[in-house]
């Protein structure tokens, strides 16, 4: 991607966290925008909705693994 964008920004929304037993299922949403120089303007790359990840805690602190359906 870097490849394409001098420069690369994401915007993220943390929705909703529900604690499952001892994993944290937590819904964002978010948008990721890149710039082209040479049209000096941004774009978007890729956006999402109300996603789901889950995270456990290992050793102390939280951790992100996913959701896989």
């Amino acid at each position: 991607m870097f490849a394409l964008y001098d420069a690369m920004t994401v915007r993220v929304r943390i929705d909703t966290v529900r604690m499952v037993g001892d994993h944290a299922w937590v819904y964002s949403s978010g948008e990721l925008s890149g710039h082209f120089a040479w049209l000096d303007r941004w774009v978007s790359v890729l956006s999402w909705q109300r996603e789901l990840e889950v995270a456990r805690r290992e050793d102390g602190v939280w951790r992100l693994f996913g959701y896989q359906r």
